[in-house]
């Protein structure tokens, strides 16, 4: 019988080479798919980026109006 804490040194060495396993058989899975089906999560990407951009952005106009009444210019 293993020492209790030996015990679970190796349950956890256990669990870092399944867990390495799984992100390595992601990985070749990832790299193996055609490029047909990656598209669309290329395309998402850069619509969420340029997204994330326009909202940060206005955001950051309105934190820098603080309250002020702008007039639109005719």
């Amino acid at each position: 019988m293993l020492h209790p804490y030996k015990h679970l040194l190796l349950h956890k060495q256990h669990s870092r080479n399944l867990l390495k396993q799984v992100e390595h058989d992601l990985l070749v899975q990832l790299v193996s798919q055609s490029t047909s089906q990656l598209q669309p999560v290329a395309r998402f990407s850069q619509l969420f980026s340029k997204w994330w951009t326009y909202r940060w952005n206005v955001l950051k106009e309105n934190r820098s109006i603080r309250g002020k009444i702008i007039m639109p210019e005719v």
